[in-house]
Parts: structure tokens; sequence; C-alpha cells
């Protein structure tokens, strides 16, 4: 499982190193046991997979953002920043937004799938 969220995380910018690994275990495992809370079972099912990749990647970034150490990362950069039409320039993306767009992103990834886990969730009685 370790391989995938480093390969999910590199699909987006983010180059895993030796120090990544301990917090890379840690990660996954809150996100299954969030998701095995949640849904009241004792094992994740397969097509839970993709959720829990998407929440461990959540976890991660967060964890990296909160010791400052996404600066590099910048889920932003394909977006439409400026236009110019003759002598007029509008600027639409500043320093607080790109910033703000990666807190967004960690937010969706960390509650990602939520809608798949209610077809999961089991009543205890």
């Amino acid at each position: 499982m370790e391989k995938d969220l480093e390969e999910f995380l590199s699909a987006f910018g983010y180059e895993c190193e030796k120090a990544d690994r301990p917090f890379l275990t840690y990660a996954i495992q809150k996100a299954e046991q969030g998701i095995c809370h949640f849904c009241n079972l004792t094992k994740i099912p397969i097509e839970l997979k993709e959720v829990m990749l998407s929440r461990a990647a959540g976890e991660f970034l967060l964890w990296k953002q909160s010791m400052g150490k996404l600066e590099h990362m910048n889920v932003s950069e394909s977006a439409l920043k400026s236009i110019q039409v003759g002598d007029t320039t509008t600027t639409f993306a500043v320093k607080e937004q790109e910033e703000n767009n990666m807190d967004l992103y960690i937010q969706y990834l960390l509650h990602n799938g939520e809608e798949e886990l209610f077809a999961y969730r089991r009543i205890v009685w």
C-alpha cells in the first residue's frame, strides 16, 4: 500500500524521500482506521482502496504542510493567473489564493469518498 501511496503522491508532484516512509505508514493506518470506524468494519473492502489512498494522501500532505515542507508544491500551477487585453491586465491568482488552494485540496483529499463510505456502512446493534 505504501508503494501505491508514493505513486499517488508523485502523480501530482511530490516525490517521497526515505525520511517520509514512517509517516506514509502512519497516514495509511490512520486512513484505514478512520474508514473502519466510520463503516463499522474490521477490514477495508478492495472497492474502497482509492478512497483510502486519497485520505492517506490528505493526512500525509496535512502533516507536511504543518511542518512547512510543502513550499515547492503548487496545485495551482496550471491555473489561469492573469489576462492581458491591450493595455489592461487582470490578475486572478495571488500568493494567498495559492496557499488557500493547497488547503482546499488537502481538505478534499481528507473527505473524499464519503458518499461511497455510506454504501459500506454497517449498523451496530
